[in-house]
Parts: structure tokens; C-alpha cells; sequence
């Protein structure tokens, strides 16, 4: 009986280790850092490939990825992230004034031609009182 409840206590001890590992591994797979890795390892070997095909081409795409780490890193500056939120902000302004184009061009053009009633208006006023 002593020999039963020990093979079972080792079973139930190597299926709990078992079980942890498992655990473990699914929780490694799991973090960012492994999946990252694992991103970038196949975005090396699909670069590696084409670097392969073409020759200075790998530098060219380490240079375009350490850029696009500056930059990233730059936006991280208060000055340079207020710039690009002010650029946003510009391009949306832009974009109001191309829709109310329109309407401002009509105004402007009645305002002028009220302009050029009121001068008329003025022009007989003033044949009138010379006729007279």
C-alpha cells in the first residue's frame, strides 16, 4: 500500500511539474519581449533574404529602421512632439478652409459687387444733381 501511494505522489508530482513547465513556457511565449524577439527574428530573415538578392541592400534597410528609431525617439522630446501636434492641428485648418472656400469666394464677390452698386448708386446721384 506504501508502494502504491508513493508511485502515485511521484505521478502526481511529475504531472504537476510537467504542468508547470508547460504553464511556463505558454507564459513565455506570452510576454512581449519573447514575441518581439521572435517578430523581429523573422523580420531578419525575410530581410536576410532579400539582402541576399540584393547586394547593400541590408544596410539600406538598417539605415531606414535606425531613422525611423530617431525619429521615434526625437517625438519623445516636448518640443518636437508639441510640432507635430501643431502640425496636425495646421493641416486641419487647412482642410476647413478648402470647404469653406466656397462660401468666402461667394462673399467676397457680393461684398465687391455691393461695392460697385454703392459707386454707381453715387455716380447718378451725382449726374442727377449736375443735370439739375
Amino acid at each position: 500500500m506504501q508502494e502504491n501511494a508513493m508511485e502515485r505522489l511521484e505521478e502526481t508530482e511529475a504531472q504537476r511539474n510537467a504542468g508547470q513547465l508547460r504553464r511556463e513556457k505558454t507564459c513565455a511565449m506570452e510576454r512581449s519581449e519573447d514575441s518581439e524577439a521572435w517578430r523581429n527574428e523573422n523580420q531578419m530573415t525575410t530581410q536576410d533574404t532579400r539582402a541576399m538578392e540584393r547586394p547593400g541592400k541590408r544596410e539600406a534597410w538598417r539605415n531606414v529602421n535606425w531613422l525611423r528609431t530617431q525619429k521615434s525617439h526625437a517625438m519623445e522630446t516636448p518640443q518636437e512632439t508639441e510640432a507635430w501636434i501643431n502640425a496636425g492641428w495646421l493641416r486641419k485648418q487647412d482642410s476647413r478652409e478648402n470647404m469653406l472656400l466656397p462660401q468666402i469666394q461667394q462673399r467676397q464677390a457680393n461684398n465687391q459687387r455691393t461695392d460697385f452698386e454703392r459707386i454707381a448708386m453715387e455716380v447718378d446721384v451725382a449726374d442727377f444733381h449736375e443735370k439739375e
